[in-house]
């Protein structure tokens, strides 16, 4: 019984760590939509990357507010996106490999699906918006260069390790 149950264990474990943690956020104010999805790939527990949306027209959304390969509907229209890349590459030390935010501007069709895409190098990423259904490369960005650092909004907390120090009474 208790094999039965780590096996159980284990299976929810390894579901969770390969599944994306994405979202979809509306911000749309008319029936003319379009979404726009983030790009995610997960190869195994520290190595992923992914394409991730700053801002779309007037909305700011920050770098890293919502979680990796989320999509959002906005209004159709002519719109331009702030896209920037982030991976991990098999380390866990806490540095990241990320670009600046690039942009990218296109005209959405209603009723439309898009996705930023990656072309990514070593040192270099070059962002695509792809028309999900015809695959159309509707904007391209210049190359972006790499840089390595730690997540956006990152906090650093203290690490406090709780020590036991047996204490004798004197005789």
């Amino acid at each position: 019984m208790f094999l039965n149950i780590m096996k159980q264990f284990a299976l929810l474990v390894a579901v969770l760590l390969f599944t994306g943690c994405a979202s979809h956020k509306n911000f749309a104010d008319t029936d003319q939509t379009a979404t726009i999805r983030e790009e995610w790939i997960r190869e195994g527990m520290t190595v992923w990357r992914g394409t991730r949306i700053s801002a779309i027209g007037n909305l700011e959304f920050g770098m890293g507010r919502y979680e990796a390969g989320s999509s959002f509907t906005v209004d159709a229209g002519r719109k331009k996106i702030k896209a920037w890349s982030n991976a991990n590459r098999g380390n866990a030390q806490g540095l990241y490999w990320q670009t600046d935010p690039v942009e990218l501007e296109a005209e959405l069709k209603p009723n439309a699906t898009y996705q930023v895409v990656g072309i990514y190098g070593e040192t270099s990423v070059r962002f695509r918006l792809i028309d999900s259904a015809s695959l159309e490369v509707l904007a391209e960005s210049a190359e972006a260069p790499i840089f390595r650092r730690t997540l956006p909004n990152a906090v650093v907390t203290p690490t406090t390790i709780p020590i036991f120090i047996p204490v004798t009474k004197s005789r």
